[in-house]
Formats: structure tokens, C-alpha cells, sequence
């Protein structure tokens, strides 16, 4: 699982997501992970079209976020094989 991912307003654009979840995809693969899954807030389009780029799929599981219900998690998920 991919719990957490930040990267700086003026660091975006510059493949530097990309190279973060890369080098976790790399990580995951030595220890013979087979899938990696990460939940995404619906309403970041820019973290999930990332994700998109990366390999990632979108699931059907979705949830409210604890201490925002109004606002949801989409569970995403790439597969390692």
C-alpha cells in the first residue's frame, strides 16, 4: 500500500511524482509484491491522472474521508506482473 505522497506546489510538472511512485513500484518488486493499491481523494484530478500515468487502475471501492465525509477516496490498484 502507497500510504502517503507529497510533493512541493513548485516541484509539480517536473516528473518528480512520477519518479516517487516509480522508485516505490521498483521497491515493491524486490520484496515480490504483487500489487500495489493506493487511495486517492476523488477531487484531486491531478494526483489521480498521475496515478493514471503510472499504471494504476481505478477499483469500484470508494469511501468518506474520517474527518471530511463529504469528501471521498477512491481506492486505485497496479498490478506488479
Amino acid at each position: 500500500m502507497l500510504v502517503g505522497m507529497f510533493v512541493d506546489s513548485a516541484q509539480r510538472g517536473r516528473g518528480v511524482g512520477a519518479g516517487l511512485v516509480q522508485a516505490v513500484t521498483e521497491w515493491a518488486r524486490t520484496l515480490g509484491v504483487p500489487h500495489l493499491y493506493l487511495w486517492a481523494t476523488s477531487t484531486n484530478r491531478s494526483a489521480i491522472a498521475l496515478y493514471d500515468k503510472c499504471g494504476f487502475k481505478h477499483t469500484e471501492e470508494a469511501r468518506s474521508l474520517d474527518h471530511t465525509p463529504s469528501l471521498r477516496e477512491v481506492l486505485m490498484k497496479r498490478s506488479l506482473r
